[in-house]
């Protein structure tokens, strides 16, 4: 049996203008068993907002991140595959070299 998706209200300050932000985000982009993911706005500045809700048996935790993604965007990058530590490590390194700094200053 499917359970039926809640909307939820979506109720805290947004980090960009600092208005209260108090909506329901009705544009839901992936359920996996009992979390959903989905996509609003602040009503104040229009800001791109993903929330995340896991739900239990006692509570519902909601987790508020500002993106700049469209919901198209974030939809289309869901399955893709994550950064591990070793790909943060090699851009480091590569940041770390000055020829690299040096072509991209040269670039302009």
């Amino acid at each position: 049996m499917q359970k039926k998706y809640t909307q939820y209200a979506y109720v805290g300050i947004c980090p960009v203008c600092q208005q209260t932000v108090s909506h329901t985000l009705k544009q839901r982009i992936k359920s996996v068993r009992d979390m959903n993911l989905s996509y609003g706005a602040c009503t104040s500045c229009n800001t791109p907002l993903l929330l995340l809700t896991i739900q239990s048996s006692v509570q519902t935790t909601a987790i508020g991140l500002v993106t700049d993604l469209s919901k198209e965007e974030v939809i289309e990058h869901w399955g893709s595959a994550s950064l591990s530590e070793n790909d943060v490590i090699a851009v480091h390194t590569l940041l770390q070299k000055s020829e690299f700094i040096k072509k991209l200053s040269s670039h302009e």
